[in-house]
């Protein structure tokens, strides 16, 4: 079981690289790959909410033939090739169908990896019986992202194709992992035929209808802020600090994290994994009342800021997968798992894209922190879902 749960750590880890290799900087590649305005890259953050469909088929296809690993080295294997065009082949000035089209490509490949990858996580940490292991385990997404901020910056030449090139890189690595993986835990997980069969609109109806349902509303509003952030902050941090510094602004949240993951157990035994999601989501709402703020002079706060992130990425991410697992049985956890990553990256950036059209009006840093602000507000405003949460009886 111990190596197994090492193989787990290393598929994850490679996996995660490959991802951070060029996730927070898609729109940066996008942008100077296509020339798009800021304007246009929000309006290509509304159509993620694709991603709603296209998580929930994969975990769909995921529960009902145990086949979690295979979906994610597949969906990872094309989400490398839909890059591989985005960086070298693509050539628009304009945002039409060609351009709509391959950004939903890349964000629905993308959202048959994460939750495969974190359902398979939790599964085998339940498994093992141990309150430290989930934790260990999500250190190979903090490694893993550091991996593929670090590597391109230093060894590769920190720019658009260098980014391709680390994910490649570590896509190579992941593969044969998730596929090893695959063979490994297939008897680990329970057997399909003595798992209750239930119908997709079954399981779709009993996680609508269930506390989870509006955790996942909850974290929707969260899903706002955190994009316009993340979408924004590689375009933003060269803005303000007129250098490409923002791969070390990523790093510097390595520490942090560490420290918010290990004491997620803590605070779950002590508060609750409810209360764990609403202490990170007002971690998450304050960096983006930071970036609101900052200035040529405050540039520094770029790395303050990363320290409440850290925490808000670690207690939310920790507490609502920790929920999947508590409030759906075996057969739809994965589905459950991906409906959570469709609604908090597809229906939460398709507000925020929404949002950052109507307000992006020019190419400033002005408009960019009125976006942040705004979408602040947002989140603060998810703690009304908070109040039913608490007091609702199912």
């Amino acid at each position: 079981m111990k190596y197994v749960l090492f193989l787990v750590f290393l598929g994850n880890l490679f996996t995660y690289a490959a991802i951070y290799s060029v996730h927070n900087y898609i729109s940066q590649i996008l942008k100077s790959q296509t020339k798009l305005p800021n304007r246009s890259i929000a309006l290509l953050n509304a159509y993620d909410i694709s991603r709603l469909v296209t998580a929930y088929f994969f975990g769909t296809i995921g529960d009902k033939f145990r086949i979690r690993y295979l979906v994610g080295l597949t969906s990872l294997s094309f989400y490398v090739l839909t890059m591989r065009y985005i960086t070298y082949y693509i050539k628009e000035s304009s945002l039409n169908f060609k351009t709509v089209f391959i950004d939903f490509t890349l964000k629905a490949f993308n959202s048959g990896v994460i939750p495969m990858v974190e359902v398979m996580t939790v599964n085998m940490a339940t498994i093992h019986k141990s309150k430290w292991c989930y934790s260990i385990l999500r250190l190979s997404l903090i490694f893993g992202r550091t991996l593929g901020h670090f590597v391109p910056k230093k060894y590769l030449g920190d720019n658009d194709v260098s980014r391709y090139k680390s994910l490649l890189y570590f896509s190579c690595c992941a593969v044969p992992m998730l596929l090893l993986l695959h063979f490994c835990t297939r008897d680990i997980e329970e057997k399909r035929e003595e798992q209750k069969k239930v119908s997709l609109i079954i399981n779709l109806r009993e996680i609508v209808f269930s506390q989870y349902f509006l955790i996942l509303l909850f974290a929707v509003l969260q899903g706002i802020h955190r994009t316009s952030t993340s979408s924004f902050q590689t375009i933003y941090t060269r803005m303000v600090s007129k250098t490409k510094n923002e791969s070390y602004v990523y790093i510097f949240r390595t520490l942090p994290e560490l420290a918010a993951d290990l004491i997620c157990p803590i605070i779950e035994k002590r508060y609750g994994c409810i209360n764990l999601v609403y202490i990170g989501a007002g971690f998450g709402i304050s960096k983006a009342l930071i970036y609101s703020f900052l200035t040529e002079k405050t540039v520094f706060l770029f790395y303050v800021a990363e320290i409440p992130k850290a925490f808000f990425s670690c207690f939310l991410c920790y507490g609502v997968t920790r929920l999947t697992k508590h409030y759906n049985s075996m057969e739809r956890i994965a589905t459950a798992q991906a409906l959570y990553n469709g609604l908090f990256n597809g229906v939460a950036p398709c507000v925020a894209g929404m949002i950052g059209y109507i307000l992006l009006r020019d190419e400033t840093a002005e408009s960019l922190k009125f976006l942040f602000l705004v979408t602040a507000f947002v989140g603060i405003s998810g703690y009304i879902f908070a109040f039913f949460i608490k007091n609702k009886k199912i």
